[in-house]
């Protein structure tokens, strides 16, 4: 393989992808890229966009440190990149730049009706990439029976 693509948002999905990718890295001896798309911010005026920003970018190298951290200890060859705008362009668009061979992303496990109701990354991805993607799932806790 060439390289794999990982998207990470910090989620409980993410690292799921993360973990997932970074076994499959191992397995196959392939570097990965970790990605983290931000959203544009209006333009809301100077305190609030840099306060905004500032926001983003924290939560993003929150998410990339977390990933890097498990590539290391892994021993798994790993970059990281930030991109700004719609999630499934941006994963897409890295992923060609890159010359990914598949692109890992979590899954939120929304459901049918919720799912379809405000959209899928991962069913984005899966109908819009020309590059293989693998849909993790997290684990779910399973919560106990009720007598």
């Amino acid at each position: 393989m060439k390289r794999i693509l990982i998207a990470t948002d910090g989620s409980t999905g993410a690292h799921a992808a993360v973990l997932d990718g970074l076994d499959l890295a191992l397995a196959t001896d392939t570097p990965v890229t970790f990605i983290h798309v931000r959203h544009p911010i209006p333009l809301l005026g100077s305190p609030f966009y840099e306060r905004r920003l500032s926001k983003q970018f924290k939560r993003a190298w929150a998410a990339l440190d977390e990933a890097m951290a498990e590539a290391e200890r892994l021993g798994v060859e790993a970059e990281e990149d930030i991109a700004e705008g719609d999630v499934v362009e941006e994963i897409v668009r890295a992923a060609i730049f890159r010359d990914a061979a598949v692109i890992v992303v979590g899954s939120r496990g929304l459901g049918v009706v919720s799912g379809a109701l405000i959209g899928s990354v991962s069913k984005a991805l899966v109908e819009l990439s020309p590059v293989p993607v693998l849909v993790v799932k997290s684990e779910a806790p399973v919560e106990a029976a009720t007598v």
